[in-house]
C-alpha cells in the first residue's frame, strides 16, 4: 500500500531525463529502456534526495506502482 491505496509494483530500466531528472517538484520525468518517455510520481523525501545527486543521463533500476486515483504512476524505490 501507498498513502493507503492499493498498488501494483512493477520494476523497470531507465534513463533520468530534463535538469536533475525533475519535471516539476513532485515528478521526474524517465526515459525507459523502450525509447518511450513517462513521468512518475515521487513523493518520498528520501528518494528525492537520491535523484537530486544523480546527473541527467544516469541509467537506473526503480520500481514504480499505480496509484489508485492518480494519472501518473509513482516511484516506490530506486536501485
Amino acid at each position: 500500500m501507498v498513502n493507503g491505496a492499493n498498488v501494483k509494483v512493477l520494476k523497470v530500466l531507465g534513463t533520468l531525463r530534463f535538469h536533475n531528472g525533475f519535471a516539476d517538484t513532485s515528478s521526474v520525468e524517465i526515459e525507459i529502456s523502450d525509447g518511450s518517455y513517462q513521468t512518475f510520481m515521487v513523493n518520498d523525501e528520501d528518494l528525492v534526495n537520491k535523484l537530486n545527486d544523480m546527473d541527467e543521463g544516469t541509467k537506473i533500476t526503480f520500481t514504480y506502482g499505480a496509484v489508485e486515483g492518480q494519472a501518473n504512476m509513482e516511484i516506490l524505490s530506486i536501485e
